[in-house]
């Protein structure tokens, strides 16, 4: 009797943590929507608010420049009163003279300031609306932002651990290949089942032709030693390579299209319709969960079948 273990426990544990999987990143779509909602009013509010923001700081120069001016004919009028009086008549008159001046100076930035001021607290008291709609946007866009960070961690934890307990269900069931089938030990090693999913680029093929191997060698061993199921078979290259397409379209090229188009202010942000491109991501994503939980809950029955019948092994 050959050394078959029965890895359907960890096949129906995937499936789980796809069904899990797919519940969360569906609240994590709702949440992105009501961020959407919140950030497409702050995108729209933004340039009113910078071009407010603009002429408040226009308004506020000259203000400093006159308190700059104020501050220095005060400390030239203080220095001057700080002196004595001189005792020469012509002295004497020049120093009054100076002192009017300055005097005369001072109050006229003083009312330069004044009406400044008057024009900066105007355009102050226009802008705290702007400013409040605004800064109230951003926090509830933050907010949002943060919970829709949350759930989208957790997709991403739990798409690890699946991807981990998908690698480990392989790696078993290329174990039950190698102690079945000589030829195998010219075949894929056990531990490519988890190499695969690490090495980038080939990450984007490998694991896929793992499976493929183990699918179509599966069935090779069991078609010569003519076990039959008395379940119709499928066509697993077809089926896996439509597993395979969805699985790289949900886990790479969704979160580009997302992120670009509810996370960035570029062309995809105007031009693609949020809800729409939501409502295709969720349907991808269901998809490639059906299918997933499909072709192990289809490959548990092969193993299954090795495991029943390995005394004929």
């Amino acid at each position: 009797m050959k050394n078959i273990k029965n890895n359907a426990g960890l096949g129906k544990l995937t499936i789980l943590l796809n069904i899990l999987i797919f519940v969360f990143f569906v609240i994590s779509m709702i949440f992105l929507m009501k961020f959407d909602k919140v950030n497409v009013n702050f995108v729209a509010e933004t340039p009113s608010y910078l071009k407010a923001m603009d002429s408040l700081r226009i308004a506020e120069q000259p203000t400093r420049m006159d308190s700059a001016a104020v501050a220095h004919y005060t400390y030239r009028l203080d220095t001057l009163k700080s002196k004595p009086i001189p005792a020469n008549p012509k002295d004497a008159k020049t120093y009054r003279d100076e002192l009017n001046r300055l005097s005369d100076m001072l109050k006229e930035k003083k009312d330069i300031q004044a009406t400044n001021d008057s024009i900066f607290q105007i355009k102050k008291a226009d802008f705290a609306p702007i400013d409040k709609k605004y800064k109230d946007l951003e926090s509830q866009k933050d907010n949002i932002k943060g919970t829709f960070s949350v759930f989208i961690y957790i997709v991403i934890f739990l798409s690890i651990l699946k991807i981990f307990l998908f690698a480990f269900w392989n790696y078993r069931n290329l174990e039950n290949l190698h102690n079945v089938a000589s030829w195998m030990k010219k075949g894929t090693r056990p531990f490519w089942a988890f190499v695969g999913w690490i090495i980038p680029a080939l990450n984007f093929v490998k694991p896929y032709s793992v499976f493929n191997e183990i699918w179509g060698e599966t069935e090779y061993v069991l078609g010569d030693k003519d076990i039959k199921s008395d379940k119709k078979s499928i066509d697993g290259d077809f089926y896996l390579g439509l597993w395979w397409g969805l699985f790289l379209i949900s886990i790479v090229l969704i979160p580009i299209c997302l992120n670009s188009t509810f996370l960035g202010t570029g062309a995809m942000f105007y031009k693609l319709s949020h809800l729409n491109l939501v409502l295709a991501s969720i349907v991808i994503w269901l998809l490639y969960v059906l299918l997933e939980c499909f072709v192990i809950y289809k490959f548990n029955m092969l193993n299954k079948q090795l495991f029943d019948n390995q005394d004929k092994l």
